[in-house]
C-alpha cells in the first residue's frame, strides 16, 4: 500500500527529477503525502503556488488500482483525502525549460512507467 511521488522541477538546469515512495495510510491528505515526501517547507511552497494559482506548477494525481485520473490542468489545492495507488505527479515548468529537459522530463516518466501499470 503506497502512494508515488513524481516531482520535477524544469526551472532549473540541470532539471531535478526526483521518485518518492511513501506508505500510504488511512485519512492521509495529498499535502500529508507530499510533505513526508518532500519536507513541509516545500510542501507548503507547493500548497501555496496552486492556491495562488502560479501557472508554473501543475500537481495531477493517476490511481493506478482504479484507472481514474485528475481533471486537465491538474489540482488546485491539497487537502483531499488520498487513495492508496496513487500517483501524485509535481511539475514546474516555465518559459525557460528547453526542448531537451522536456525529453528528459518524458524519458524519466518512460524509464518508470511500470510504476503507471
Amino acid at each position: 500500500m503506497t502512494i508515488t511521488i513524481y516531482y520535477a522541477d524544469l526551472r532549473q538546469v540541470p532539471s531535478k527529477l526526483v521518485k518518492h515512495q511513501i506508505e500510504w495510510q488511512p485519512e492521509l491528505t495529498a499535502f500529508g503525502a507530499i510533505m513526508q515526501a518532500v519536507g513541509e517547507a516545500v510542501a507548503q511552497i507547493i500548497d501555496d503556488g496552486l492556491r495562488s494559482n502560479d501557472l508554473e506548477l501543475i500537481v495531477s494525481w493517476y490511481n493506478k488500482a482504479t484507472g481514474d485520473i485528475s481533471e486537465m490542468g491538474g489540482v488546485g489545492r491539497l487537502d483531499w483525502l488520498i487513495e492508496d495507488n496513487s500517483i501524485l505527479t509535481i511539475t514546474y515548468d516555465n518559459g525557460s525549460t528547453t526542448q531537451a529537459q522536456e525529453d528528459e522530463l518524458e524519458k524519466w516518466m518512460l524509464d518508470n512507467e511500470s510504476d503507471l501499470i
